[in-house]
């Protein structure tokens, strides 16, 4: 079995899609930047990809609630309704591939405002894909929180996560999941390393 491109690595390292549930974390509109943006085309193609192979993928989008504690203790918000939505490259690849997307109102996609996993409690299986924006953010308070309330195990796609705070917070983020979650749940699955708009 080989991959519809030549661009994604996984197939090789033995990560057989089929069944399996890929999740991308908040590829939104407000979380585009410099630091970002070179993430978001491979992001759409791996959706592709993903679901070619027989996979299941979900993106989160996050909502901001007016009261919540990010507008009241920090001063921040996503800015409205445009900027939620997901990124437009992204919203195709979802609705393409008859994928699903759902807000949430939290840094991890499994708990606050978040429907899915309730609904999919049963599907899990042995693993968890994750891939996304932001790194030291969303990506990992929902790794976290698959592992250590043991609904299945998180596997993280690091060259397909950044931080729209820049690279060195996408380090931190990639040094706190190797600490939290082990480095055998960081995998990278691209067959070329992406160039940050700001390096090109």
């Amino acid at each position: 079995m080989t991959s519809t491109t030549s661009r994604f690595t996984y197939l090789d390292q033995g990560i057989d899609p089929k069944g399996k549930e890929l999740w991308v974390i908040d590829p939104q509109n407000a979380f585009v930047n410099s630091y970002t943006e070179h993430v978001v085309e491979p992001i759409a193609a791996l959706i592709r990809d993903w679901c070619s192979h027989g996979g299941k993928v979900s993106a989160s989008w996050f909502k901001s609630c007016g009261d919540d504690p990010w507008n009241e203790f920090m001063g921040w918000n996503t800015g409205g309704k445009e900027n939620e939505a997901l990124h437009p490259l992204v919203a195709d690849a979802i609705a393409e591939t008859g994928s699903h997307s759902f807000p949430k109102n939290s840094y991890s996609a499994v708990i606050g405002d978040t429907d899915l996993y309730w609904v999919r409690l049963t599907d899990w299986g042995d693993e968890i894909y994750l891939c996304g924006l932001d790194t030291e953010a969303c990506v990992l308070a929902t790794a976290t929180d698959f592992f250590q309330h043991r609904f299945t195990r998180p596997v993280v796609f690091t060259d397909l996560c950044v931080s729209s705070r820049g690279p060195e917070y996408h380090q931190a983020g990639l040094m706190c999941l190797e600490s939290l979650i082990g480095a055998d749940q960081l995998v990278s699955v691209l067959s070329a390393p992406l160039i940050p708009a700001e390096r090109r």
